[in-house]
């Protein structure tokens, strides 16, 4: 007669590797917004896609910024994922500037390239930072934006909810009901 224990054991194994793939996050993003304070920061998006195939294991970045970039050399500007104490936990200047296209100042075209290794799941949280090197040498930070999962990545057995997401809301009204009032939204 066989044993629980064998019994149990490949029902537990196969149930791991199920919770571990239902909680992966596949893509992650982060958005650059406009800051009063300074309108010549970097505007713009940057998503991270997982990748794992027979011949390459990683994230892949896409990404497009609208505005901050008023050099036309991508060497000038650093590309730092960062924990929130502000450690940097991923340098990805050579990766980004090598694919880094500014043709038309102060925007990027579309670029895109690949980080072996990189596992979408760990950038979750973190913060990207894009500097400018200035010409005293020192950098200046033009953008800082958190990085997080998109609505559709999250299983619902995932305990990392995306950070001031809003529920989908109808351009239509529903039967039997009145305008909304419009309000202005404070900051």
């Amino acid at each position: 007669m066989v044993s629980k224990k064998f019994i149990l054991l490949p029902i537990a194994l196969v149930c791991t590797i199920f919770m571990k793939s239902a909680t992966a996050l596949d893509l992650v993003y982060c958005d650059f917004t406009s800051n009063q304070t300074n309108p010549s920061d970097a505007t713009g998006r940057l998503s991270w896609t997982r990748v794992s195939n027979g011949t390459f294991s990683g994230a892949h970045l896409t990404g497009q910024l609208n505005t901050g970039f008023t050099s036309q050399n991508p060497q000038d500007y650093s590309f730092c994922a960062k924990d929130p104490s502000g450690n940097v936990f991923k340098d990805m200047s050579r990766e980004i500037d090598d694919a880094l296209k500014i043709t038309n100042p102060p925007g990027t075209g579309p670029f895109n390239c690949d980080f072996s290794g990189l596992d979408v799941d760990t950038l979750s949280g973190m913060i990207m930072e894009i500097s400018m090197k200035q010409a005293d040498g020192k950098n200046a930070t033009i953008g800082r934006a958190q990085i997080q999962p998109t609505q559709d990545s999250l299983s619902p057995q995932s305990s990392q909810p995306v950070q001031g997401s809003q529920p989908p809301q109808s351009s239509q009204p529903a039967q039997d009901s009145q305008p909304a009032q419009s309000s202005q939204l404070t900051q």
